[in-house]
């Protein structure tokens, strides 16, 4: 019951606080001003991000006062703490890469090396690198999705929602009810998030939750609570976009860390699609694949991997598809 509770009052209380972030004046009036890789038109604060933290912090501080909150998760706090800062430093005045990358690296270490069981073998090394990778590109490729109204807030919504199922299925009840935390930290955000948005999520909100997306998924799995196949199906919609533009940029000698508007989701955004109907096609791949994920949960490990190799399949060729329609528009 009180796990309940605990999701109810981060909902509230996310909600609550983005509202008066909205119409806040002075210091906490931290505008995001359009500019030629924008969507939006008008001025926009961009501390939304602070409205999540709060209904995080308050409902994993019930969770923990009930003792439904693992002790390890300290790590996680501390990760965070690392990182927040300079999000928000960011969001107050556009930081190089160096620095940004710099906390992520930190944040990410200090959960490989406090939460996470030491790899052995004489290739723990590589395992714990490629741990770090994951986490730091989940933190960054949630940024890089960040820009259209409602779809940080959706896949947050949906994403943690999905993963607590899975984490529920896996016999980790405390983990589930964290996720449904953090899924209504991001709720209470999303009410004021959606089209048109009265505020936006900044970086110290989208590095958050992909901090979060990145150690749920990697902790289920290393704890056996978690299918390999299955951890990381509720952000496919996110983690295809951005390694599939990400990855075209690199392939062409482009800046990966330039800010620009190849994503799909924003050269749908700018087409005849528009804006409304990019986000629902997209919230329709979240609830999909979070769907898949679930009932696959269900299945025997070697049907896991079957079934989860068949959506990811079946969800490229239609990311493929449309983006060479609208290549092909723009041409």
């Amino acid at each position: 019951m009180m796990g309940v509770v605990a999701i109810v009052v981060s909902l509230g209380v996310a909600a609550w606080t983005t509202a008066r972030l909205a119409r806040a004046s002075g210091r906490l009036r931290i505008l995001d001003h359009p500019n030629a890789r924008s969507l939006h038109a008008a001025p926009t604060p961009r501390t939304g991000g602070l409205g999540v933290w709060t209904g995080l912090l308050a409902g994993g501080l019930l969770l923990a006062w009930q003792g439904m909150l693992p002790s390890p998760w300290g790590w996680v706090l501390v990760a965070l703490l690392l990182q927040a800062p300079v999000a928000f430093l960011d969001d107050l005045r556009e930081l190089s890469p160096p620095p940004k990358l710099l906390s992520q690296f930190a944040a990410a270490a200090v959960v490989v090396a406090g939460l996470l069981p030491a790899p052995g073998g004489p290739w723990g090394w590589l395992l714990a690198a490629g741990w770090l990778f994951w986490l730091i590109w989940m933190t960054n490729l949630y940024n890089f999705m960040d820009g259209l109204d409602g779809l940080a807030g959706s896949q947050g919504v949906s994403g943690f929602a999905f993963l607590g199922l899975l984490f529920w299925q896996g016999g980790d009840p405390a983990s589930a009810l964290f996720c449904g935390v953090v899924a209504a930290a991001s709720g209470g955000f999303l009410f004021h998030n959606l089209p048109p948005a009265r505020i936006f999520l900044g970086d110290v909100g989208s590095t958050t939750l992909g901090l979060l997306a990145g150690v749920l998924g990697l902790l289920g799995v290393v704890t056996g609570h978690l299918p390999l196949p299955l951890a990381w199906l509720p952000f496919l919609p996110f983690l295809v976009d951005a390694t599939w533009t990400l990855a075209a940029r690199g392939i062409r000698g482009e800046s990966v860390w330039r800010a620009h508007k190849e994503h799909l989701y924003q050269r749908l955004a700018e087409s005849s699609v528009g804006r409304l109907r990019t986000l629902r096609l997209y919230q329709f791949g979240m609830v999909a694949s979070g769907t898949v994920a679930w009932i696959a949960g269900t299945f025997p490990p070697p049907m896991q991997w079957i079934v989860a190799g068949f959506w990811v399949i079946l969800y490229l060729a239609v990311f493929i598809t449309v983006n060479q329609k609208v290549n092909a528009l723009q041409e």
